[in-house]
Parts: C-alpha cells; structure tokens; sequence
C-alpha cells in the first residue's frame, strides 16, 4: 500500500490537461491490485465496520445529482466511495514500513524538484507556468501550488522520520527529498498550508516534551544536525530577494499581513469570502441532502448571481470557481447536514484514534496525525478533499492511525462483490481519463494552428515586400537583365510564396479538422467537460470560414438537453431553431455554410449543462445571431424561425451581462462594449424601448463606482451613442434618458478629474514606448488617454457652458 505515494507523481504530460482524473483512476487501480495480492494471501477479507458503512452511505448523494445529469458527479461520487472503502479493508498484511519511507523519499524527491525548477521557468513536463520566480509557477505533477504544498507539508514529517529509518543511498536520497521539499515550503507561500504546517510543528514538539522519546531521538545526533542545517539554508536561500525587488519569506509576510488587517479587499481573501457565500446559498436551498456529488462546480455561478446582482461588496463581481475553497462548507452544499454529519464524525473517529493511548503510538502514528493536521487545516481555505494526492494521503495516514481499530470478518463472496464495483469504477473513471487525453491532445492541435495562421499572415504581408526586395536584388547585379527576366524573376517569387501559403492552409485546414475531432471524442467520453464543450464551439465556427462542400455532414451535434438544470435552474428556452426547408434551393457551398453556422450555435447551446460562465451565454447569443444573419442574407428566415433564435440571442445577452457586470482588468473593456452590443441589436430588430434603455442606465451608474476602483477605462462606444440624446433635437428632449447619461458620465467626469495625477503618470509612460512590454499595451495606453482627454473637454461643454 506504499505505492499509494507514488499517485502524486503520476502524469502524462502531453496526455494530460486535468492531473487529478488520472490520478483518480491510478488510486483506485492500486486498491484493486491490492486487495487482490490481499485475498490471494489470506482468503478472507477483515473490514472495519464504520468505514465500510460510510461507503455504502456515500451512495445517497448520488440522489440529489440526478436531476441536474451532471456526467461528473460519477467522476466526484465513485471515487468518494472508493475512499471510504479503501478505510474499510484492513491491509495490515501487506503494509511494509520500508516500502513507505521509500516511496515518500521517491515521491518527495520528484514532486519538490520539478516544482524548484519551475520556480525558475524551467518545465520539464511541458506544463505551461504562471511565470518565473513567482509561487504560482510551482505546479510541479499536480497542477497547482497550493497542492504541491499541501503534499510536501503533510508528508514532510514522514520525510523526516524515513532518515532515520533508511540507511546508505536511500538516506542520502533523503536528505535531497527533505531539503528541496523545504526549499519550496519556502518559496510556496499557501498561507493556510503554512498555517498547517505550524500546528503540526507544534504537535510534533508535544510529543519530545516526555523524557524517553527525546532521549530516543537524540540518540540520532547526525540525523538530527543534517535535518537543522537543511532547514536553515533553504531558510536562508529564501530570504534573498531573488526577484530584485523582495524575497519569496518577505512577501509571504506581506501577503499574510494584508489578509489579517483587510488590506486585501479584492484578492484571494475576499475572492475566499464570496465563494463561501455561493457554497452557504447552495446550502439554504437544499439543506438535508444538498445538491449531490460536484453539484458546486456545476451550480457555483448560478447561485453567486444572488451575492452579484445586489448592491455590496459583490456587486458585479464575477468568478468561476469549481470548488468552494472550503471543504467543509462544501460538503454543506454538496451533501447538507447528514452528507456534513457523515464527514465530521470520520473525521472526529480518526482523530480520537490518534489521541487514544497517545503515550503508546510510534513515531509512525505521530507523524501520520501531523500530515492529517495539515490537511484538515488547509480544507478551512482551499479544497484538499477534492483533491486525488491531498485525499491519497489522508486516507493512508488514517488507515496507519486507525489500524488498532475493531474489525470484522467478511465472507469470501464480499470480495468479489468488492472487486466488481471497483472494475465498474476503474471503467468509469477511464472515460474521464481518454475524454481527459482527447481534449490535452486537441489543445496541443490548436496551438499548432494558431502558429500555422500566424505563419499565413505573416507571409502575406510579406509577399509584396519579397517581390520588391527580389527586383532590387537583382538590380544590384552588375550585367544588364531584361525587364522579361525581372518579369519571370518576379512571377517565381510570387508563385513560391503563394504556394507555401497553399501548403500552410492545407496544414491549417488539417490541424483544425483533427482539433474538430479530437474535441468531439473528448465531450462523447464526458459530456460535462465545459472546457471541450466550449472549444468545440469555436472550433465549429472556425472550420467554418474555410471548410469545403459537405463538410457538415461532420458535425453529428444535437444541441443542448432540456432537463432541470436548463429549464429550472437557468431558465433557458425550451425550443430550439431548425434549418429551413428552402435551403435546398441554394447553391451547395452555400446550404453547407448555413448548416454549419446553425450546428456551431447547437454546439454553443452544450454548454447550458455543465458548469456555465458570461462567456458561454455570451457565446450562445453570437453564435444565434450569426446563424440568424446568414438567414436573412439567404432570403430563408420565417417569422416562426426569427421568433425563437430572437429567444435565444436575448437570452444568450441577459444571461452574461447578469453574471458579469464589467470587466476588472485595467484597459479591458469587452463588457462595456457587450452591453451596448446587446442594445444595438435591440435597436436593429425594433425590439429596444426607452424604458429598457433607461434601465440599462440606470444598471450602469449603480456599479460605475465599483468598474473606476479597478479600471479606468473609459466606455466611449457608450458615450457616442449617448450623443444622440445630447445632440439630437428631437432625442434631447427625452429628459429621463438625458438626465440618466449625463448621471452616468458625471461619474467618470469627477472621477477623472480627481485622478489627474493618475492621468500624468500615464502620460509619462507613453513618452517612452521602448520601456513597454508590447507595443499592443502602448498603443491601449494611448488611446485610453485620447479618450479621456476628448471627454472631457466634450462633457464639460455638454453640461457646464457657464465654465
């Protein structure tokens, strides 16, 4: 059962997007090899009773997620109950103590120096890194930081113990392990971990308070100096400030004072705070069995609109989270009060085991009991338990911790009940595994495209400054040349070029089809995989700027399933658009164009059941309204036809802009920008009244306050529509909208002429275009300036003409 250690270094790179599926199907691949080397052993099967219940309890809380037909709620709720009953098999016979200092050494020694080398940008998995010389690049085989961190805090103790159970290389092999497991303690900075860490820290120094057990380890002096200098040169190491500005332990501190004096009032804490609002709405809605397995990575947005959609300190704020960041308010919201009951009393079960005879446990039971003290610690703030390595771990320290605990023997026939539900789970979890592995590989083929439609372009641009550059080379030539010779001369170039063009789209044409393909595979094996669902959209509509005839006889897309998560929840139309009959009578490149515009709107529509974001909605409305253009270009629109994909596109609108209200990130103005999309097309099809631009409005002035703390871009596009009732005679006497816009803009006004130091600084910058990271951002710069700069001097005559 040692081998269970190895599961945080289990990774394919290229075969990989999300670690934890295959990390999920390696777990329970690893109790079914061991419970059958146990039953061969001893022909009987010992269980602990409590356990074993808890897995056949688990299985209630597939009930409440069966109205949402989420596929991940198998993925969530099989490998729950193979947890609980890997706690339930008693493997005392095949627990070999070296196996584990061994494989804790191994896995330690991996997992901390791929996330050393990633601190310094170095991949060697290929992983893409959040940058160099930051904590957040540190994913190492597990995907995030704060995971890597949890794994090396809870394991560091058992470490520690395996140097002085190991001798020889396997020792030496540890100290490596040790020092380069602390050295990214340091450089990690997961507060809660640290946190952790600390408590068990101090526990641990409980333990040598009794005489005999301190005489023990201080028999152990090399051991002992070796584990103290390790800590303090990786203590050392991460106090330089290796960035040139601060070292990694300073702004561990920085970061730890903000989130204790409030400073951080839009960074991870409150960002912590809003989740666990959404985690305690779910919670109220379904208190006595939740929502069922995953339910909070499917519904979290849905019910974060309730904290976004009133004024507060979440007004407009939007994110997408999977996991509440607490796991106990989770299981609130997952499982309510029986599913919370559940994991508290195996939780409080396992730690009165650890206390029971506390004087009589072994180095092996204390170490354990602080590897679960870590992990309980970190579930107050991130999501361990949902987490393959973090619950790994748990579940291997509570089997050592509750080992001495009562049993009972089972029938022979238990086991091969056992053994078919865990083949049953192994081909379950394998379907996330290859849908997993489809949409790694399709990534990997849009990378490749984007590369290729870069190359196209750029040799366009290029061709006419090849043609020149070619004559003038040919000029420089000291012997007289015909201008028939420049002629050919030119014409090859020409020819050259365009045929490398040809080749680039035919590769491009290629890549994306595989993308197409790879996508679709990866949604068959896991309907609920929103980051394939979505790509599959794109793709689709990429597909369809250069496919050939018949080419969407490919597209197999059925569109969205009407259920209670579409319908109840969000509320999404009932009747899907068709394709009209009159399409036969078009040219055949034609039919095939509008039929892969309507299937990419059908795949958009997928989205609707897995977990949703704006973007999705946003997605599904342009995805209708391209679809509903190529009608009306085509002559084939009926008023029936234009009554639903009318549906649709304002629903697709609404929906997004009453998740996200603005955009947070300075210069970034999509929202802004997709709201006045929206009215546009209101305005187009007749739909747009005064009273529905008054609310807009209205909308906007509420939480103009919160966009100017975080972006100080200026809504032009929304300004020069607004002329229109500023400047026109017959629309300037439409006082209410007036008077709204001028509210709206005497917000930006003040705010702009307060920030006027703000405004200079820009200026300076832009003096200096080199000194920027691209010319994109000096350009944004730039114009965000201009705009200003023209606003105001506008606005101030609009509304102050006595000034």
């Amino acid at each position: 059962m040692a081998f269970l250690l190895i599961i945080p270094i289990i990774v394919v790179p290229y075969f990989t997007n999300n670690p934890n599926f295959l990390k999920a199907f390696a777990f329970i691949a690893i109790f079914f090899v061991a419970l059958f080397i146990h039953w061969r052993r001893s022909k009987t099967l010992e269980v602990f009773p409590l356990f074993l219940l808890m897995a056949v309890f688990s299985g209630l809380f597939f009930l409440p997620s069966l109205k949402y037909a989420y596929s991940e709620s198998l993925y969530y709720g099989l490998f729950q109950i193979c947890f609980f009953l890997f706690l339930s098999v008693d493997f005392n016979a095949i627990m070999s103590e070296r196996n584990l200092y061994r494989s804790i050494i191994v896995s330690g020694l991996i997992v901390s120096t791929i996330g050393y080398l990633n601190y310094y940008g170095i991949s060697p998995l290929g992983f893409v890194l959040y940058g160099r010389l930051t904590h957040l690049s540190m994913v190492s085989t597990i995907g995030n930081v704060n995971f890597v961190m949890d794994f090396l805090a809870s394991t560091l103790f058992l470490q520690m113990l395996s140097l002085f159970k190991t001798k020889g290389f396997w020792r030496i092999l540890g100290y490596f392990s040790l020092y380069f497991s602390i050295q990214v303690l340091f450089l990690g900075q997961t507060r809660s971990v640290l946190l952790g860490l600390f408590s068990a820290t101090v526990f641990i120094g409980l333990i040598f308070l009794n005489p005999q057990r301190r005489k023990t380890a201080l028999s152990y002096k090399k051991q002992i100096f070796a584990i103290a200098l390790i800590v303090i040169v990786a203590l050392i190491f991460s106090l330089l400030p290796m960035n040139g500005y601060y070292s990694s332990f300073a702004y561990a501190i920085n970061r730890t004072q903000d989130a204790l004096t409030g400073t951080d009032t839009t960074g991870s804490l409150s960002g912590r705070v809003y989740m666990w609002n959404i985690a305690f709405e779910m919670f109220k809605k379904e208190p006595l069995l939740g929502h069922g397995f995953g339910s909070f990575k499917l519904l979290a947005t849905d019910y974060g609109l309730s904290l976004s959609n009133q004024e507060g300190p979440y007004y407009g704020f939007f994110i997408k989270p999977f996991e509440a960041h607490n796991d106990y308010l989770q299981w609130l919201a997952e499982y309510g009060i029986i599913g919370f009951s559940m994991w508290i009393m195996f939780i409080g079960y396992v730690l009165f085991h650890g206390l029971s005879g506390f004087k009589k446990k072994s180095f092996l039971e204390y170490t354990a009991y602080a590897g679960i003290i870590v992990i309980l610690i970190h579930a107050f703030f991130e999501f361990p338990f949902y987490m393959v390595t973090s619950m790994t771990v748990f579940a291997l320290f509570s089997k050592i911790i509750t080992s001495r605990a009562k049993k009972m023997v089972f029938p022979k026939v238990s086991t091969l009940v056992l053994f078919a539900f865990l083949l049953f789970s192994l081909l379950i979890q394998s379907r996330f595994v290859i849908a997993d592995s489809y949409y790694s590989v399709s990534q990997k083929k849009r990378k490749d495209s984007v590369e290729l439609i870069q190359e196209y372009n750029r040799i366009s641009e290029a061709i006419r400054e090849e043609e020149i550059q070619a004559i003038a080379n040919l000029n420089k030539l000291q012997i007289p040349i015909s201008e028939e010779f420049k002629a050919e001369q030119k014409e090859a170039h020409l020819n050259f070029l365009n045929s490398r063009r040809s080749l680039l789209m035919s590769n491009y044409f290629k890549t994306k089809l595989e993308e197409y393909f790879l996508l679709y595979n990866a949604i068959n094996f896991n309907p609920g995989d929103f980051l394939a669902v979505n790509r599959l959209g794109a793709a689709i509509t990429e597909l369809s700027e250069i496919f050939p005839p018949a080419f969407s006889t490919l597209f197999t897309i059925t569109g969205f399933t009407s259920n209670y998560l579409t319908l109840i929840v969000r509320k999404a139309p009932k009747l899907l658009p068709w394709i009209p009959e009159g399409i036969s009578e078009l040219p055949v490149f034609e039919q095939e164009k509008i039929k892969t515009k309507f299937k990419a709107f059908l795949a958009r529509t997928d989205v609707l059941n897995t977990p949703m974001d704006p973007y999705g909605f946003y997605h599904i409305a342009a995805s209708a309204r391209e679809y509903c253009d190529s009608l009306n270009r085509t002559g084939l629109m009926t008023p029936q036809l234009a009554s639903v994909l009318v549906q649709w596109i304002d629903y697709g609108y609404t929906k997004a802009l009453e998740m996200k209200k603005y955009d947070e990130e300075y210069l970034a103005d999509f929202w802004n920008r997709l709201s006045l999309e929206k009215v546009m097309w209101q305005q187009k099809e007749g739909l747009l009244t005064d009273e529905m631009l008054l609310e807009e409005i209205k909308d906007k002035i509420q939480y103009a306050p919160y966009v100017l703390k975080k972006n100080l871009s200026f809504p032009m596009n929304w300004y020069d529509f607004s002329r229109q009732y500023f400047d026109d005679p017959i629309t300037s006497e439409n006082a209410p909208l007036t008077a709204v816009f001028e509210e709206w803009f005497s917000i930006y006004y003040e705010e702009y002429t307060k920030r006027v130091k703000d405004l200079e600084t820009i200026k300076e910058r832009l003096k200096d275009p080199v000194a920027f990271i691209s010319l994109d951002y000096w350009q944004k710069e730039y114009k965000l300036l201009m705009e200003i700069e023209v606003f105001l001097e506008d606005f101030s005559k609009k509304t102050r003409p006595n000034e």
